[in-house]
């Protein structure tokens, strides 16, 4: 009778570890279909002109990968042709996209962990320039908190056809850091350049 026992409490942890297996394996590839690209150079700073890029994109900034289809179909695009400052700025073409915003949207985020995150309590100012041919997009400016807590302080829906500069002043409480999101909600060619981040007071 101890025999068969163990048999069974044997045979219990193998189907609980297979289980288990399985969970994780399925976790894997469903945060593959939403992971992003990043390239990291400390030396280029927040790279808020997108001036410095590797392997085709600017450095310093998360963006939605390219390999996530099941939400979107776009190009990332280091932009030499059409750009507001410097030499270059970002662009999205974008032949699909979700309406959603998140991971199901093209776009890029930063909370700036790499090159020295923007602390309060501070008030800051935010400017950038944008552009789009048919496109739309949400750039919004979060207070972040320990536990990944956002408050958003501040949103725009963007539509501009010939550049134009946005700006934001935010005032972030204590233990709380800047985070800056750019999501892509409708089809064609958006563009960003030039965002710079001011420390008030």
């Amino acid at each position: 009778m101890k025999i068969n026992n163990m048999c069974w409490k044997h045979i219990f942890r193998v189907i609980a570890s297979s289980i288990l297996l399985i969970g994780i394996i399925f976790s894997i590839n469903s945060c593959n279909q939403f992971r992003a690209n990043i390239e990291f150079d400390k030396a280029a700073g927040y790279n808020g002109g997108f001036e410095v890029v590797k392997k085709g994109l600017p450095v310093n900034w998360l963006f939605t990968a390219e390999s996530n289809q099941l939400y979107s179909d776009f190009e990332v695009i280091s932009d030499s042709l059409d750009f507001r400052e410097g030499k270059r700025s970002v662009r999205f073409s974008v032949k699909n996209c979700s309406d959603e915003g998140g991971w199901k949207s093209p776009g890029f985020g930063n909370e700036f962990y790499g090159t020295g995150k923007f602390i309060g309590p501070a008030e800051y100012r935010v400017r950038l320039w944008v552009k789009s041919k048919k496109s739309t997009a949400r750039f919004t400016v979060y207070g972040v908190s320990q536990g990944n807590i956002y408050s958003r302080l501040a949103w725009e829906i963007i539509n501009a056809t010939e550049w134009k500069q946005l700006e934001y002043k935010v005032r972030l409480s204590a233990e709380n850091w800047l985070r800056v999101e750019l999501e892509i909600l409708k089809p064609g060619e958006f563009w960003v350049d030039d965002i710079q981040i001011t420390k008030l007071n």
